[in-house]
């Protein structure tokens, strides 16, 4: 037996990092190692994560192959997307078959960072297959954790209309709402924008009796507050103490509140009817949910032609 260095126990290691860590390369055929991909080792003891399996990936390919589209989101410790194949982006024509890894190949590098391409290019080369409901979460959460800006969104997708994904970005631009205070949130939001419900402000402030208070998704005019609910509601007791004490104050200030599980969330018709029944209660006229060729479009991938605001 010998003794392995810590740097090569605690992730996936290259042929460089084990050398540099001093371990002879013929102990890496050992049962006490596993090779992910080649050249890429890990210790057998050690259980891989997702950002681990990126990881592995990165050391695989070679350095002018940047980590990229979904993939790259995925760097960020959220969880979106399929997690495989591991996209990475070159600019020349390398060809390489590496099990679970796509390379896009591009004349022109999108924007860079240490780690790959910057999450706002990262979220253009998604853009160009994800659906519109996926994007409009996914921009929500770049956003509101500051990974980009709606600015660099515009420079970035107008200053390379070439690129895919950056007219459907652009397309998608509008509806993006860095308060949204999660993904869910901004499925509802999405979702009774695209079924003719007005819009809710998300994250909004409340202020009634001279308090203030949140409400997830807010309609000031109807006096609606629209709240999502996640497991951690009902595993942790403490939030679930704060919310009926929330709810109860929402109550006796005559705020309506609708509130919204997964399992409401995992039935959009029957959760855009459900609100509308609540908009229709505090005297909303306008017309109910439709559910024709603007919702269907939530679900697919955004049209590519630009919006009148980016036409020149």
């Amino acid at each position: 037996m010998y003794d392995i260095p810590d740097s090569l126990q605690k992730g996936p290691f290259s042929l460089a990092d084990a050398r540099n860590a001093g371990m002879p390369v013929h102990r890496l055929r050992s049962r006490r190692f596993r090779e992910i991909h080649r050249g890429v080792w890990v210790f057998t003891g050690y259980e891989m994560t997702h950002i681990d399996r990126l990881e592995a990936a990165r050391k695989a390919m070679p350095d002018r192959a940047r980590l990229s589209h979904i993939s790259r989101l995925q760097a960020l410790g959220e969880d979106v997307g399929p997690s495989t194949p591991y996209r990475f982006t070159v600019a020349d024509d390398l060809h390489l078959a590496v099990p679970n890894i796509y390379l896009h190949r591009t004349k022109v590098m999108p924007a860079l960072d240490d780690v790959g391409v910057t999450p706002c290019a990262a979220f253009i080369g998604h853009a160009a297959v994800g659906t519109v409901m996926s994007l409009i979460q996914i921009g929500d959460w770049l956003l509101r954790d500051e990974h980009m800006t709606l600015s660099e969104l515009h420079d970035l997708s107008h200053g390379q209309l070439w690129r895919s994904g950056s007219k459907q970005a652009l397309r998608i631009r509008p509806l993006l709402d860095g308060k949204s205070g999660s993904m869910p949130e901004s499925a509802v939001r999405a979702m009774m924008t695209f079924c003719g419900l007005p819009r809710p402000r998300a994250n909004d402030v409340v202020t009634t009796r001279g308090q203030t208070r949140w409400a997830d998704l807010w309609l000031p005019e109807w006096r609606i507050a629209i709240e999502y609910e996640g497991s951690q509601h009902q595993l942790d007791r403490n939030q679930y103490l704060r919310d009926i004490v929330r709810y109860n104050q929402f109550r006796s200030d005559g705020i309506t509140y609708v509130q919204v599980t997964k399992e409401l969330l995992d039935q959009p018709r029957g959760l855009m009817l459900h609100i509308y029944d609540h908009l229709v209660r505090q005297g909303y006229a306008g017309p109910a949910p439709q559910f024709g060729a603007m919702w269907r479009s939530l679900f697919r991938p955004p049209s590519t032609r630009l919006p009148a605001s980016e036409v020149d």
